[in-house]
């Protein structure tokens, strides 16, 4: 499956039986704080005591509360509150939050509606966190056809050139498949930043295989920490170096 790394570290912490093969894309500005412009809220800092919706237990919760602590703020010092993704919106209309951390296509429909974005998951690599979306692995299926997990990889990360190379082709295919238009499609994939095999393996992503403790398995750490604090787990997660199998990236690079 393609998920969050939050939910990832959630089945992993529970003893879920799977293994993270491949960086599906960098989140940059697919996901971001958006406030009130009736709210004058400027900064981070001017969130302390506002009302802030999200969905819970998601990438963007372990990102709105790792933006907070860059402005010395923690999850006491503002009203956190959980929404749907679908809820957002209309929460947003009727004024009943000051800002929510959400992704797209929420954030251009609340930015339309008297919003501003003040904050990027992207924003977080500058304190070292890397925030992404990856495809998880069964453990007994991978073993089992290696060679259809690879196949899959390759393809996807052929497509995902195709579009960094040719996006009408990808536009023009998607349009057709999902029965929407083609502009919201195109606001979709504009958020949409892959990482190849080759750039996975260096020292800012999955690293070379045997190497331990690189960006990705310390956000996945620092997420544990998040989740253990806010009690989405109960247990800390064996050495998360184990959730990282580089095998497969490492023969397409």
């Amino acid at each position: 499956c393609n998920l969050g790394s939050s939910p990832l570290v959630v089945g992993y912490a529970n003893g879920a039986p799977v293994s993270l093969v491949y960086i599906y894309k960098t989140i940059i500005d697919s996901e971001a704080l958006v406030v009130q412009n009736s709210a004058n809220i400027k900064t981070l800092a001017d969130l302390k005591g506002k009302k802030i919706g999200m969905p819970f237990n998601t990438s963007v919760h372990f990102a709105a509360l790792a933006a907070l602590k860059t402005a010395n703020l923690g999850p006491g010092d503002v009203q956190l509150i959980n929404m749907r993704a679908d809820q957002i919106a209309s929460a947003w209309t009727r004024r009943d939050i000051d800002a929510a951390y959400i992704w797209v296509p929420v954030i251009p429909t609340i930015v339309a509606d008297g919003g501003t974005v003040i904050f990027k998951s992207g924003d977080l690599m500058k304190s070292g966190l890397v925030m992404f979306d990856g495809f998880a692995v069964r453990d007994d299926f991978k073993k089992q056809n290696p060679e259809l997990v690879l196949a899959f990889l390759k393809e996807y990360e052929r497509i995902a050139t195709t579009f960094k190379q040719n996006p009408k082709e990808v536009v023009d295919t998607m349009t057709k498949f999902l029965g929407v238009d083609e502009a919201a499609v195109m606001r979709s994939l504009n958020t949409f930043y892959p990482v190849s095999a080759k750039e996975q393996l260096s020292a800012r992503w999955l690293g070379k295989p045997g190497e331990k403790d690189t960006p990705v398995v310390r956000t996945l750490q620092v997420q544990a920490d998040f989740l253990k604090e806010t009690g989405q787990i109960t247990t800390m997660p064996k050495d998360l170096n184990g959730l990282v199998d580089k095998s497969f990236v490492a023969q397409m690079a």
